[in-house]
């Protein structure tokens, strides 16, 4: 609410389903979701008992359908600190990954504190950082039972974003703005001298400098690089002359 990100702060448990279901596109879900849905953690009723707390009953819910919680789970601890193996575990679930990490759980991960990583939860750690999830720090250490961080969180959701839109056939390519039809949500965008025309989102908004702009803030002619899944704009950038030197 104070405009700041605090980056330093521990990301929350809860905290953590809310991004892996928002990851997923399931959002609308979650908001819409029957208050009354039954969460069996030995602590829900105390937790959504509150009335400021019920707007995260239906990620809670969608969580559990989509499989992001370990089978083994009791209780939700919604305010205590995520940490990095259980963060590792539930994103490798939200990417389908668990079947890949069941079958990582006999390899030795290459990590120097590989001994402190639960042995239910290997073949998670190896699959997160196979797949650039969550890897190893400068010292070769995965940290299993240290918090997260929001600005490591942002970094982590980031590298999970681009692994979800490859699982879902994405595309990405440059092309230059020929035209913006901001009320039907289109842009025409040329490519090699062919010009094509994509919706978008209401919800796109466009990287630019280490910031967002509304795509209405986007001129003709220029350049931009875009993901598309399904032939709809769901990610875009517009780019420096810095930026296009590099790609």
């Amino acid at each position: 609410d104070d405009g700041t990100f605090r980056p330093s702060k521990d990301v929350t448990r809860m905290q953590t389903i809310v991004t892996a279901v928002r990851l997923l596109g399931l959002e609308d879900e979650a908001q819409s979701m029957d208050t009354n849905v039954d969460i069996p953690f030995r602590d829900a009723d105390e937790y959504f008992g509150k009335e400021r707390n019920e707007w995260a009953k239906g990620y809670v819910a969608v969580a559990l359908e989509q499989g992001l919680f370990d089978t083994n789970e009791e209780t939700l601890d919604p305010n205590d600190p995520a940490k990095r193996i259980w963060v590792a575990s539930t994103l490798v679930r939200a990417l389908g990954l668990e079947d890949e990490a069941l079958d990582a759980m006999t390899e030795t991960p290459d990590f120097t504190d590989r001994e402190e990583i639960p042995a239910g939860a290997i073949g998670y750690a190896n699959v997160a950082d196979e797949y650039d999830i969550i890897t190893g720090t400068k010292g070769n250490e995965f940290q299993p039972n240290e918090s997260i961080t929001r600005a490591q969180m942002a970094t982590v959701l980031d590298r999970s974003y681009d692994d979800v839109l490859d699982e879902q056939g994405g595309t990405a390519f440059q092309g230059t703005l020929v035209s913006h039809d901001q009320n039907a949500h289109t842009m025409t965008i040329e490519t090699e001298g062919t010009q094509e025309t994509y919706t978008y989102d209401n919800d796109l908004f466009v990287f630019y400098e280490n910031a967002y702009i509304e795509p209405s803030e986007l001129q003709n002619g220029d350049r931009l690089t875009v993901q598309l899944v399904n032939g709809t704009i769901v990610d875009a950038a517009l780019l420096t002359d810095e930026a296009e030197a590099v790609a």
